[in-house]
């Protein structure tokens, strides 16, 4: 086995903050989400409105 020293692997932090945000993109929801506020500053309501869910189900993501 070749030792992992030898390759380009990231830092175990660069690794959490990367599988931080795929986590973020996993859910379709979240996405839009991040979509919207990538435009401008909105608010739950706005939010909600625009994806068509509720203010709870925002939360819970």
């Amino acid at each position: 086995m070749t030792k992992s020293s030898e390759h380009n692997l990231p830092s175990t932090l660069e690794l959490e903050r990367s599988v931080q945000l795929f986590k973020a993109f996993g859910d379709q929801t979240r996405y839009k989400i991040l979509s919207l506020l990538s435009n401008k500053k909105l608010t739950v309501n706005e939010i909600a409105d625009e994806i068509g869910i509720t203010q709870g189900s925002i939360s819970l993501k």
